[in-house]
């Protein structure tokens, strides 16, 4: 039978690799995001969920081998258990695997508030092209501001 922290420590050095490639992918994201490139960003996304969708299978083969180890959810958190188990290497590899996770959490929720105030900016966009937004002033003609009404158009088709 195979050793479970060996199986464990496999796992968690092709998890640096899919989250070294995650965290890749949301740098694009970003970058794609400040270019505008919407196409870009969605086949990044469909990336990253194939990547998420590994890293989840994986998560479950983790629990799995630390249960096959001794581990009990009952006892604790699993970095716990696996700093009781004195595999320096397996600790290291567990910190390296949860820092790196934490960073494209990080890095994530950056470019998920960048989507967030996109479409803010594109909602407020429709609104005035809409004319459903009285409170928005506009510049006319002339120069000075002016109070956008439903007679105002902004666009014709």
């Amino acid at each position: 039978m195979a050793n479970p922290l060996v199986d464990l420590k496999t796992l968690l050095q092709q998890d640096l690799v899919s989250l070294d490639e995650l965290n890749n992918l949301i740098r694009a994201e970003r970058k794609a995001l400040a270019r505008n490139d919407m196409a870009e960003v969605e086949a990044l996304v469909v990336k990253k969920n194939e990547l998420l969708d590994l890293l989840r299978a994986r998560a479950h083969e983790k629990v799995r081998h630390l249960v096959a180890a001794g581990y009990q959810s009952s006892t604790g958190h699993p970095s716990t258990f696996i700093g009781q188990l004195a595999d320096p290497a397996l600790e290291q590899l567990w910190a390296a695997a949860n820092e790196a996770m934490s960073n494209c959490q990080a890095a994530n929720t950056v470019n998920g508030q960048v989507i967030n105030h996109l479409q803010k900016r594109v909602g407020r966009l429709s609104e005035i092209i809409r004319g459903a937004s009285p409170g928005q002033k506009l510049y006319g003609s002339a120069g000075r501001e002016e109070a956008l009404s439903h007679k105002t158009v902004l666009a014709n088709a």
